[in-house]
């Protein structure tokens, strides 16, 4: 089976990783006593969290993989759904990847003393990949061929 990389698959593709890979990454850092600090992953708040918080992280999760199961099956050579849908439900799933990200954060933004970590911004980049891809890709700017 012939894998053809196209631009738009290789975006979507590091797009999605990033998104993944944030999950492993510090999301936030808490300030403890005598300058000490503890991080918190994104698979710390999916496990431990609970609630409307492990619903982020697992949507994230999902859709990041899902983006790109058909990216790596379209540069394949094998759709499961015709190219413009699936253009299209990719590009909601690199919106909402960055709309639940912020959400997840939206409690933090006015706390000075917990720090947003890396593993946020990654998510947001890789939801603004994905998203500016696909995009560019259904507007026939970036070749997907």
């Amino acid at each position: 089976m012939e894998v053809k990389i196209n631009p738009y698959g290789l975006i979507v593709l590091i797009g999605g990783l990033l998104a993944l890979v944030s999950l492993f990454l510090a999301w936030a850092t808490i300030p403890l006593f005598g300058g000490i600090s503890a991080s918190i992953t994104g698979f710390d708040i999916l496990k431990d969290a609970g609630g409307i918080d492990t619903f982020y992280m697992i949507m994230i999760l999902v859709m990041a993989l899902v983006a790109i199961v058909f990216v790596l099956l379209r540069l394949m050579g094998t759709e499961i759904i015709p190219g413009n849908i699936q253009k299209i439900l990719i590009l909601v799933f690199g919106v909402l990847i960055i709309l639940f990200s912020v959400l997840e954060m939206w409690d933090v933004f006015g706390e000075d003393w917990i720090k947003m970590g890396i593993g946020f911004y990654l998510a947001v980049v890789g939801g603004a990949l994905i998203l500016i891809a696909s995009l560019l890709s259904m507007l026939n700017v970036l070749p997907d061929e």
